[in-house]
């Protein structure tokens, strides 16, 4: 389920991005030329049955060297609005991540991310790990690379028989990202364009994943932003907007197709430091 909304907004397309703490979901090697060292808070939504996801990021270490963060996170169905689904079909799941980077020369990076995730139901319970890997090149503020191979282990499935939730474990989808951001203008600390894209091949499945995002700041402090992901055989757009005061940023994402799940999705980053 969704992590960040700024990146839900741009199709996820943030496997060259260093935006914020949340760019280790994506490449772990990001962490070292991160734009906003903030504690980032995350609510997801999906529409249709309700899913939940709460999660929250945290940069401990940030140096040109090497960078660290943790983040945790409980994924559940909510009970905000009545459930088309039956009663027993309940869950929860709690995850921790830890991501790790390092600086190899002053302009590339490498990273992993070890995520850890404990679901329950009123049956059974399950415990799975796994990690992914990815390498991050910046040759200048406004233009970035990367790549990212995901994810290492195991995930959960949970089945419903009509009577009671089943926990099952199951390989995850192996997927190798590639990417590039883009940043304008050249000479503005804060960039008033930024322009990423990346493709995503699932190995195991036919054909390749496409993703473009755009974000456009008109003024300072507001920020409008569309994503665009291409799939085999179907495709769909997202929708989200920023704002930014000082150290507070609040960010929103919405997807309305129903070629995709369709979700709502909020973020708040505070920067405690510099």
């Amino acid at each position: 389920l969704g992590m960040a909304a700024r990146a839900a907004a741009l199709a996820d397309a943030y496997v060259a991005e260093a935006y914020d703490v949340t760019s280790m979901y994506w490449n772990p090697a990001a962490l070292v030329f991160l734009q906003n060292v903030s504690i980032v808070a995350n609510h997801f939504q999906e529409r249709d049955y309700d899913a939940m996801n709460e999660n929250i990021a945290i940069p401990l270490l940030t140096s040109t060297d090497g960078a660290l963060a943790i983040s945790a996170s409980v994924g559940h169905l909510g009970y905000i609005k009545p459930s088309s689904l039956a009663a027993e079909f309940r869950f929860i799941e709690y995850g921790f991540d830890i991501g790790f980077a390092r600086t190899v020369v002053p302009s590339l990076s490498v990273g992993t991310i070890i995520s850890l995730r404990y679901g329950e139901s009123k049956i059974s319970h399950l415990r799975v790990a796994s990690s992914s890997f990815g390498v991050f090149y910046s040759t200048s503020p406004e233009i970035s690379y990367g790549v990212a191979y995901e994810a290492v282990g195991s995930r959960i499935r949970y089945s419903y028989d009509a009577s009671s939730t089943t926990l099952h474990r199951e390989n995850s989808p192996r997927n190798l990202k590639l990417g590039a951001v883009l940043r304008l203008p050249s000479s503005s600390q804060r960039p008033v364009i930024i322009a990423a894209a990346a493709n995503e091949k699932s190995f195991g499945e036919r054909g390749l994943r496409y993703k473009a995002g755009l974000e456009v700041w008109p003024v300072t402090f507001l920020a409008l932003r569309i994503g665009y992901q291409v799939d085999p055989g179907r495709a769909a757009a997202r929708y989200g907007m920023g704002l930014r005061a000082n150290r507070l940023q609040l960010d929103y994402a919405i997807s309305l197709s129903r070629e995709y799940d369709r979700f709502q999705q909020l973020s708040v980053s505070i920067a405690f430091w510099e």
